[in-house]
């Protein structure tokens, strides 16, 4: 217990949402989105303002007209054979 009468995990839980709030664009890999896929996660992965079907690097090979939900990355598109 810390001396103002706080637990250290309650503490602790305080200083992490502190600098959650301070600091935005710094998440952990166990806050992201619902676990699946980078283009099917609901999260932006790549910083670019886009999120999964919105980012051209979750569709073939950048055409926003062949989504691929199961892609693994926001940063580089898939090719055909990756998409499917």
């Amino acid at each position: 217990m810390l001396s103002n009468g706080m637990s250290w995990t309650k503490g602790g839980f305080v200083l992490v949402l502190l600098l959650a709030v301070a600091f935005p664009g710094c998440t952990s890999a166990t806050n992201e989105g619902n676990g699946g896929p980078e283009c099917s996660d609901g999260i932006d992965n790549s910083g670019d303002g886009l999120v999964d079907e919105d980012d051209p690097n979750c569709n073939f090979e950048g055409d926003i007209t062949i989504y691929c939900p199961n892609w693994d990355s926001e940063t580089i598109a898939p090719t055909l054979s990756e998409c499917n």
